[in-house]
């Protein structure tokens, strides 16, 4: 039977109308009768819109250019020189001929290692892009003047990421080691008996080799070899070596110091009596040292008879400096794109809500109901 059809009504008085509800699950209009008077309403908007999707992140910053390789490393002190040799003697208990060799110079004369090329040098991420606008609340459904609320906005997605760094450019290779350097100079040869001639030191650094003395007596002679001269330290020079002296007592000879570090010390004269046809000697000569292996000169020979002590020999040269490095004409490689943003969230079916006891007179009502919305209207017996 419709809304507002009763028995009463068929017979006069005011109509009955039975208890009912009515739904409206899209827009519509609502006929209240004659007699309806006081309905409840229950109703809902439609979902939340979804949220707008992340931005997208910013790409990533280029590489750096590629930096030059380092300079290569200077190369190694020459070997040190050898020391000289004594001079020579000519008694019959040192032939002529005779003679205390020099210390050899010690140092391995390397070539310096080459330079190290310079780490790739990255760009940097690019910055994560901004969170997407969050999305718009739901459509609210009416009725009787009175909106029913849809459901809340869903929030914006993510920022995407930002790209990677771009690659960078290839360093250059490091420069080649310098060459070594030069040998030291030799030390000098030490005068032959009878000579008073100090002999030299080998540049830079040698120390002198000394004279030696012949003291001749009736049928006997004393005789002193000079001390060799030190050979040159990597930083300091060498001694110079003692003169032999005769003053009723055969004195000197000594061998001059090492220099420091590395040189080889200088080799101490012989000292010997002839007489009547016999030798005999009273302190033997020594050759000079051998320069440490790290670098320095050989110690000159001591002198055997009278001959002179060797010069000692001078330290190697510097080694010659490294070559620079190698340029790079690499460029940074371009940074990469950024990721996209994420999907925006969605939004929130809407929570219904109810309106009691809403007088009404009879007429029509439009009911407006969004996609998701719904309008309940429902009245009991009156």
């Amino acid at each position: 039977m419709p809304i507002g059809t009763s028995k009463v009504g068929l017979f006069g008085g005011k109509p009955v109308i039975a208890a009912g509800c009515e739904t409206f699950n899209a827009p519509g209009t609502f006929t209240v009768p004659e007699g309806l008077e006081i309905v409840s309403v229950t109703g809902v908007g439609s979902d939340g819109n979804p949220g707008n999707p992340g931005n997208a992140g910013n790409p990533g910053n280029a590489g750096s250019p590629g930096v030059p390789g380092n300079a290569g490393n200077p190369g190694g002190a020459g070997t040190g020189g050898n020391g000289g040799r004594s001079g020579c003697s000519n008694t019959p208990g040192n032939p002529q001929g005779t003679f205390l060799p020099g210390g050899s110079g010690g140092g391995s004369a390397s070539p310096g290692s080459p330079g190290n090329a310079n780490p790739v040098v990255n760009g940097n991420p690019g910055n994560p892009g901004s969170a997407g606008n969050p999305g718009t609340c739901g459509t609210a459904s009416s009725v009787f003047c009175t909106n029913f609320a849809g459901g809340t906005a869903g929030v914006g997605g993510a920022g995407g990421a930002g790209g990677t760094g771009g690659t960078g450019g290839t360093p250059g290779n490091g420069g080649t080691g310098g060459t070594a350097g030069t040998p030291g100079n030799p030390g000098n040869q030490g005068g032959n008996c009878n000579q008073n001639n100090s002999a030299p030191g080998g540049t830079v650094g040698g120390g002198l080799g000394r004279d030696g003395v012949y003291a001749e007596g009736c049928k006997s002679a004393c005789v002193g070899g000079g001390g060799g001269g030190g050979g040159a330290g990597m930083s300091n020079p060498g001694g110079d070596g003692v003169q032999a002296n005769w003053n009723g007592t055969l004195t000197g000879g000594c061998g001059g110091a090492a220099g420091n570090p590395g040189g080889g010390a200088g080799g101490r004269g012989q000292r010997a009596l002839y007489s009547f046809g016999s030798f005999n000697v009273s302190r033997t000569g020594t050759p000079g040292s051998s320069a440490s292996p790290t670098g320095g000169g050989g110690g000159g020979g001591g002198g055997l008879t009278a001959a002179g002590g060797g010069g000692g020999g001078g330290r190697g040269n510097a080694g010659n400096p490294g070559n620079p490095g190698n340029p790079s004409n690499a460029a940074g490689n371009p940074g990469n794109p950024g990721n996209a943003g994420g999907a925006g969230n969605p939004g929130s079916a809407g929570t219904p809500s109810s309106l009691n006891c809403v007088p009404v007179t009879a007429g029509c009502y439009p009911v407006t109901v969004p996609t998701n919305g719904q309008i309940v209207i429902s009245w009991n017996t009156q």
